[in-house]
């Protein structure tokens, strides 16, 4: 019996497909060693690193229940849970500094910052400066 002329194609489709996966896997490796260091893990932090920075609320009201705010630590920004002592800190956007670390519920008791005693002591310490 004689074989068909189309049976060595059907061969060489399977060596290709042998051959092309053959040269993927090493360009596998090196992206998935650049991936891997793409999407490391940011330094680890201890929320004491974060007392006596200041943030930016992120929610409408900060209260003695619920709060949010977003603080930078120089390198990286945090969004951490926080609350206040006294009054209703409002509306979202108020500046805020991180007083003390609650770790059994695990969040930030804070203190609205009033901007203008700050504009006002930055502007005294220029006048003094020179």
């Amino acid at each position: 019996m004689i074989r068909p002329a189309i049976a060595p194609i059907f061969w060489a489709k399977g060596v290709a497909a042998v051959v092309a996966l053959a040269a993927t896997l090493p360009a596998m490796k090196v992206l998935s060693g650049s991936l891997r260091r793409w999407l490391e893990q940011p330094p680890e932090w201890t929320p004491e690193e974060l007392i006596g920075k200041v943030g930016v609320t992120d929610v409408s009201e900060v209260r003695r229940d619920f709060g949010r705010a977003l603080v930078e630590d120089g390198q990286h920004y945090h969004v951490v849970e926080v609350r206040s002592r006294g009054e209703i800190i409002g509306p979202r956007g108020v500046t805020v500094i991180l007083k003390e670390f609650e770790a059994t519920g695990y969040f930030f008791w804070v203190e609205r910052v009033d901007e203008t005693d700050e504009y006002e002591q930055a502007d005294a310490a220029e006048s003094v400066g020179g």
